[in-house]
Order: structure tokens, then sequence, then C-alpha cells
């Protein structure tokens, strides 16, 4: 448990650095650009991350599995991992970038409506192929549970990003904003490359670039690739199309709203949530029996549920001044999304938990089945309104969604790993889900409803942190912190 903490703790604090520079960016972004610019922004973000993480196929976690298993009981195999995979991830994302090039007006027209947009996605495709070699780079770094470096190629890609993206908006509007995606992956691949390198060392790093291709592992990895590409093919493409779909009914301009909700949720989701996963993952890889991993995802949970719900709970309290401060007055039609969105935010911070044994544990086909129901059920509710409630009806399909697939994947692992929720997380669960339903349908603006949700959330941390949680937190941050004062300690 202390250390899950520990990893957290560096984990968060990484990310909490690179969500200040992405607030400040977002309001740059928003100052300058106006709904319309952040609409367009966002989509050919999308567009970036759909082709970088789906291009691998779900390889990538095949990789990190594999390397998280033979860092420290087999570097031959070890090399080779690397080594094919590098080879592999370059072979493909060259060939889908050539491909998506040469489609790019197209695709331009289908993903932004506007065929004359075409440098503009031109410009974020060609950034595609140096995200997956980062990736691959980041997954080296998380095998080996090396999270102060891992963050550190976070933290620092962010903080050069920053000073680039002004003057490039500043002088060249949207077409700078897109130059910028080009530029941040270039920047994010180099720092990945050079923490590895030393990672490494220079002796390994001969021996990875002289190892041989390993058709066995390549196997290996396109297996695990039919088991998640369904996965990640479906969770990449249905928000892209619901986004399509939006800018299409609604303008871009009604993106750029959608993206603020989103944006101001992924914020305060992504740091705790990620820094799990990148802990946790790598973890349960190394584990076999059942009880033990149950055990690390019910400790895993109780972390998320005490993080996460802190986070939702602050943000739908002031949801409406968030709003303003990381956007502008233009984007307050975000805030009256946020209670649906942050509903759907606390049911997939659970969910996410629930769901990490699964991979290691190779249950693909259950995997592909609830994703595919949930996104299913995603489309349906999505559609289900009237053109002009499209961006209502994306936040209702997405707590919808995250409600079956948090009862369908606690279902599933109670069934197949015997997994029950301990009784502090039961706990937990009901004022959890009793402080996010009541904050959520609350009329925040009025001051009077605002004070008593205030209330609620001192209520919330009164009776879901203990003092035990309260100790290993604190001896958590002041190892931390001497750590950071004394490094030779």
């Amino acid at each position: 448990m202390k250390k899950l903490l520990k990893s957290i703790f560096v984990l968060t604090t990484s990310q909490a650095a690179v969500a200040v520079v992405s607030v400040i960016r977002n309001k740059l972004l928003a100052l300058l650009l106006g709904p319309e610019g952040i609409g367009l922004f966002a989509q050919l973000q999308s567009l970036q991350n759909l082709l970088a993480n789906g291009v691998p196929m779900g390889m990538q976690l095949g990789a990190l599995k594999y390397m998280s298993a033979n860092r420290a009981n087999d570097k031959r195999r070890l090399l080779s991992t690397i080594s094919t995979s590098a080879k592999a991830f370059a072979l493909l994302s060259a060939l889908t970038t050539v491909v998506c090039l040469i489609l790019a007006k197209p695709i331009s027209a289908w993903s932004v409506g506007n065929a004359n947009m075409y440098l503009y996605v031109m410009t974020a495709i060609l950034g595609v192929p140096f995200m997956i070699q980062t990736q691959l780079w980041q997954n080296y770094l998380r095998a080996g549970l090396e999270m102060k470096e891992y963050s550190a190629t976070m933290v620092i890609t962010s903080l050069i990003g920053l000073p680039i993206v002004v003057p490039l908006v500043l002088l060249w509007k949207q077409a700078g904003a897109a130059a910028h995606l080009l530029i941040i992956a270039i920047v994010g691949y180099i720092v990945a490359k050079l923490y590895t390198n030393r990672s490494m060392g220079s002796e390994l790093n001969r021996r990875v670039e002289s190892a041989s291709f390993d058709k066995k592992l390549l196997i290996n990895l396109m297996r695990f690739a039919a088991g998640n590409f369904p996965v990640f093919a479906i969770d990449l493409v249905v928000p892209f199309i619901i986004r399509v779909q939006i800018i299409r009914d609604m303008g871009l301009d009604a993106n750029g709203i959608y993206q603020a909700a989103f944006a101001i949720s992924s914020q305060y989701l992504v740091m705790p949530l990620n820094a799990i996963g990148i802990y946790v993952f790598p973890k349960i890889s190394q584990m076999a029996d059942l009880k033990q991993i149950n055990k690390e995802i019910n400790d895993a949970l109780k972390i998320s549920l005490l993080f996460c719900t802190s986070g939702i709970l602050v943000v739908l309290l002031f949801r409406d001044v968030f709003t303003s401060l990381l956007f502008s007055k233009k984007f307050l039609l975000a805030a009256s999304l946020m209670s649906w969105q942050s509903i759907g935010d606390f049911l997939k911070s659970i969910t996410m938990v629930l769901q990490y044994p699964m991979l290691p544990l190779e249950r693909f086909r259950a995997r592909v089945v609830i994703n595919l129901l949930r996104n299913t059920l995603f489309m349906i509710v999505f559609y289900l309104p009237k053109t002009n409630m499209r961006l209502e009806g994306a936040v209702w399909a997405y707590a919808a969604s995250w409600l079956f697939e948090f009862i369908a994947i606690y279902l599933y692992t109670h069934h197949t790993n015997g997994f029950t929720f301990t009784g502090r997380n039961k706990f937990l669960l009901l004022t959890s889900t009793s402080a996010v339903a009541w904050l959520a349908f609350s009329n925040v603006t009025d001051p009077r409803w605002r004070l008593i949700g205030a209330c609620i959330l001192g209520l919330w941390t009164a009776t879901s942190l203990n003092m035990e949680d309260l100790h290993k937190i604190r001896e958590t941050v002041i190892s931390k912190i001497k750590g950071a004062v004394n490094p030779d300690d």
C-alpha cells in the first residue's frame, strides 16, 4: 500500500504539473481562438490521438506486459521485446501516415467538416509516428516502475510545449495551433528517448540496436492486437464520431463547448487514474495469485475513490467558476453539461480500476464484449435526443454507458477472480455516490445551494478519510519532501 501511495504521489504531482501547463494553454487558446478555434484544435488533437493509439492496434500493451515480466528476469528477451516492438510500430506508423497524407482532403472533410483545412490535418498526422515511438520508450520506464523518470518525460515535454504554442497561435492562429501538435510530438519523442537511453545505459542501448527481430514475440504481440484492437478501435473511434456529429449538426463552436466540458473533466480525472494505472498494470503483470491481485485492486480502488471523488465534488461545486476561469465566459454553456459528465467520471473512475486485471490475465474476449456493449449503449443514447440536443445527448450517453460497464465488469471479476469490495470500499462507494449525486443536481449558482454543497463536501471528507488514510498520506508526502531536500538519504 505504501509503495502504491508513493508512486501515485510522484505520478500525481507530475500529472498536476502537466495539468497546470495544459490549463494555461487552454486558457490562452480560448482567449485567442474562441469556441470555434478550440473546436477545431480539439478535433485535430483527437484525430492525432486516434491514430497514435490505434495504429499499434493494442500491441503496445503487450509490449508493456512482456517488458514488465522480462526486465528483472530475462535480459535477452527484454532486448528482443524492445527491438521487435520498435521496428513493428515504426513500420505500421509509417504506412498509416503515408495513407492518411494521401487521403488528407477527404479525412479533413469528414473530421472537421471542411476539405480546405487539409493542411491542418496533414500537420497533425505527421506527428503520429513520433507519438507512437514515445509511447514505446515511456513503456520501458513504466515496466521498470521508474516513475520519477516516466513523470519527468511528461512534465518536461509540457513545459517545453507551452512557450512554443503561444507565439505560433499569435502569429498564425489556427494554423499555429495545428503546427504545435507536430512540434510537441517531436519534442515528446526526443525527451522520452533521452530518458530511456539514460536508464538503459550505453551497453544495453548497443545491444538493443543489434538485437534480432523476434518473430515469435511478434506473434504474441499480434495476439494482444487481436484481443485488444477491437476495444482500442471502439474506444477511440466512438468519441471521435461523437465530435464529428456535433460539428455537423451544431458547428465547430459547439464542439468547442463540448471540449471545454471534456477538458475540465479529463484534467481532474486523468491525474489519479493515470497515476494508479501506470503503477498497477505492470505490478499486476508480475502476479499470478488471484487473492494477491484482488488485494492490489482493492488498494487501488480505495485510493481512486478518495482522490477522484474529491476532485469530482470540487469541480461540481464550482463548475461555473472553473469554466469561466479555465476558458472564458463564452464557454459557460459547458458548465451545464458537467452534472452528467461528472456522474460518468465517477463511474469511470471505479470501473477503470476494476478492469485492470483483465489484460494481464488475457481475458480478451470478455473485455471486447463488455466494451462493445458499452459503446453500443453510448451511441443509442447519444442519438435519441433531437439534433439540437447533441451536447446533452453526449453527456447522458457518457454516464449511462459507464454505469453499464461498472455493473458488467464487477459481475465478471466477481465470477472469475472471486473479487469483492472490502468493507471499507463499500462504505466509500456509498458515501461517494451520495455526495456526487447530491452535488450534480444542485443549483450551485445559487449561493445558498453552493453553501449546502460545501457542507456536503466537508461531510464526505470527514466520513471518508479515516486516521489511517491520513497517516499514510502524511507519511508519503513527508518522505517525498525529505527525498527532494536530501536526495542522498
